[in-house]
């Protein structure tokens, strides 16, 4: 793991200079030299990259000429088009040929010329609220940066915990089990409330950034630690997401209770176990460069007092952030503003007092209009399959191949495809609205625990985001930071979700013999 594998984004036709460039003569032969050099080791790899948009375009074509007309039996022939579609997509974004919003494009631009979708839905995913709190909320953390408070927090944060990396790590831990249980958006409590304090961290403390070819120092190591800390304090409390905070209502459907204290109990443990042990595993698997800081304290201590007191727009931004914190709890509590609106409201602010200027900060923010592209048609494609009755007919194939397996036997194989299952769904409300009834029903037919069923389900649902960049509304902004690539990001989602699905498997169940729940 510790190996990166190169992403190359490059276009189809591209050029290392332009025509008018001058050369030497000397420069010129070795340029040719090394090209002819360069020419000779072309590997598959590097071809599909070069080549992209025609490995994409092909694998849609291959597939719909061998299986567009073999839907399975009870999926209807719309919905397997559909998923086709998905999983040609997902697996060009493993390929990596091209920059994953031109990918998002092209199958949109399938999904409608084939008739498989019209406009209007294709469409669709850009009117989804989580989408745009997203986007929202890098134009937030764009706020922290041209008004250096996010320079002065970083520098705090420096000085109280960075005497070592791994201390960096378990900060970002603590922070995200403190603010879970009252922010019940886990996109509004990673990219809008920790991001904007541990980007500008990384980039001006550590002097850490994709653009200077260091991602490894410490930044890819701490966005690895937050992205996954997001998920696992997510599935701590019953408000720690959108997804888990479902799950009462679902579990009700079947027969079954869920409490916010039970269901807190019940994982309390095995939660806190994970936090200590994620970290450290990622700190081996994927060891930062920096791992001991003992002049930290002091380069904070030095830079803090270079920085002077708080200006006038560093006073606004931190107003705002805290005006956005208090309505994601207030507005979701007493139900009056959801937390997309507030993050709106938070830009808003920014505009208006002067903060943010339209050309300089929002229009030049590339990878929120990134973000916007990509993971909005990701959305749309995963609800269509939804619609379609995709998941439901897969839970009724997954009931019939549980039935001649033991209780025990019966229910790990359902955590374990419940688990993975996510790797379809570009969003953990899909994922838990689509299947966890289905999964659920099928655990108790089993004779599976109820309660302990309805609880394991429901921490999964947020667990299960971190598998890949796009499962969670967090994964996007983490991901589009660049300090990660494609293939490192989703084996190291698969390392953690062994270690999270092992701790349940030995201490959570230890764990929940001893307080009676099984």
């Amino acid at each position: 793991m510790a190996a990166v594998a190169p992403t190359l984004r490059k276009p189809l036709l591209h050029a290392e200079k332009q025509q008018d460039d001058v050369e030497s003569p000397t420069e010129t032969s070795t340029h040719t030299h090394e090209e002819k050099i360069h020419s000779n080791k072309i590997t598959i790899t590097k071809f599909l990259q070069s080549y992209g948009i025609y490995v994409l375009i092909a694998t849609v074509l291959s597939l719909a000429l061998m299986f567009w007309n073999k839907n399975p039996e009870g999926l209807a022939l719309h919905t397997w088009h559909i998923f086709l579609i998905f999983v040609s997509t997902i697996f060009c974004i493993v390929l990596d040929p091209m920059p994953i919003a031109g990918i998002a494009v092209v199958s949109l631009c399938i999904s409608v010329v084939s008739k498989t979708l019209d406009i209007k839905t294709a469409l669709s995913g850009f009117s989804l609220p989580v989408v745009w709190l997203v986007v929202f909320a890098f134009f937030i953390a764009r706020g922290f940066v041209v008004t250096g408070l996010g320079k002065r927090m970083c520098y705090v944060v420096l000085y109280t915990l960075g005497s070592s990396s791994l201390g960096l790590a378990y900060g970002v831990c603590l922070a995200e089990v403190v603010l879970s249980p009252a922010i019940p958006s886990n996109t509004a409590r990673g990219v809008g409330v920790l991001m904007p304090v541990l980007q500008p961290l990384i980039v001006d403390a550590f002097g850490c950034s994709p653009e200077k070819g260091n991602s490894r120092k410490i930044g890819a190591f701490l966005m690895q630690v937050a992205y996954h800390a997001n998920c696992i304090a997510s599935g701590m409390y019953l408000t720690g997401s959108a997804a888990v905070a479902m799950t009462p209502k679902l579990a009700e459907a079947v027969g079954v209770n869920i409490s916010w204290l039970g269901f807190f109990i019940a994982n309390c443990v095995p939660c806190m176990l994970l936090l200590a042990l994620m970290p450290l595993v990622l700190y081996f698997v994927y060891p930062p460069e920096v791992k001991a800081t003992p002049e930290a304290r002091e380069l904070a201590s030095k830079k803090l007092s270079e920085m002077g007191p708080l200006s006038r727009n560093e006073w606004i931004m931190l107003g705002t952030f805290l005006t956005c914190v208090a309505l994601w709890v207030l507005g979701d509590l007493y139900k009056f503003m959801d937390a997309t609106t507030t993050a709106l409201v938070g830009v808003t602010l920014l505009l208006l007092l002067g903060v943010l200027d339209v050309k300089k900060d929002i229009l030049t923010e590339k990878a929120a209009w990134d973000v916007l592209v990509w993971f909005a048609a990701l959305v749309m494609l995963a609800e269509q399959l939804g619609h379609g009755g995709m998941f439901k007919w897969f839970a009724d194939i997954v009931k019939e191949s549980v039935s001649a397996y033991t209780t025990q036997t019966a229910c790990a194989l359902l955590v374990g495809l419940f688990y993975y299952s996510h790797y379809l769904f570009a969003s953990g409300t899909a994922h838990c609205a689509a299947l966890y009834g289905a999964f659920l029903s099928v655990a108790l037919a089993a004779n599976g625990p109820p309660q302990a069923m309805s609880y394991i389900f429901g921490t999964m649902c947020a667990f299960s985001g971190g598998i890949t960049h796009y499962g969670t509304g967090t994964g996007p902004a983490y991901f589009a930071a660049g300090y990660v690539p494609l293939s490192v990001w989703w084996g190291l989602g698969f390392v953690v979700s062994v270690l999270q699905l092992g701790v349940y498997a030995s201490v959570g169940m230890a764990w929940w013999k001893a307080i009676g729940l099984i």
